[in-house]
């Protein structure tokens, strides 16, 4: 996989992944255009965005309704050092009869390869090109 991150203006990007892009921008409280969604909004989303694709393989293959289904998150932030510190999601399932099957959901979510991958780390590298 590949993805490149452009400089645009001021503290906004663009970001390409095979031929689907995005915009990412900082808040105007924090210098930013507002334009786009921040990196840590970014972030967010994938969480949710990866929880609630195992969560709708799971209802398919268990016959759950998971028409209508919603990640919700809140998280919290700590500055020094720039952190996430806190991040809850609640996944809401409002046409599916869950019952006994409450663990098993919660088991489909807790698949989630970005969550994996927080809990145990990959290994980071960051090199700079030079001219």
């Amino acid at each position: 996989m590949n993805v490149t991150v452009k400089y645009l203006t001021g503290k906004m990007f663009a970001a390409k992944c095979d031929n689907r892009h995005i915009l990412i921008d900082q808040p105007r409280d924090k210098g930013g255009f507002g334009s786009g969604l921040s990196p840590t909004e970014h972030f967010i989303i994938s969480m949710a965005s990866c929880i609630a694709t195992y969560v709708a393989s799971y209802c398919e293959t268990s016959k759950l309704d998971c028409h209508g289904m919603s990640v919700d998150s809140t998280w919290e932030t700590e500055q020094k050092p720039t952190r996430i510190t806190k991040m809850d999601f609640t996944i809401r399932l409002p046409k599916a009869d869950v019952g006994k099957k409450k663990m098993a959901v919660l088991k489909a979510a807790d698949k989630c390869a970005i969550k994996r991958a927080l809990k145990d780390p990959p290994e980071i590298t960051i090199s700079l090109e030079e001219k």
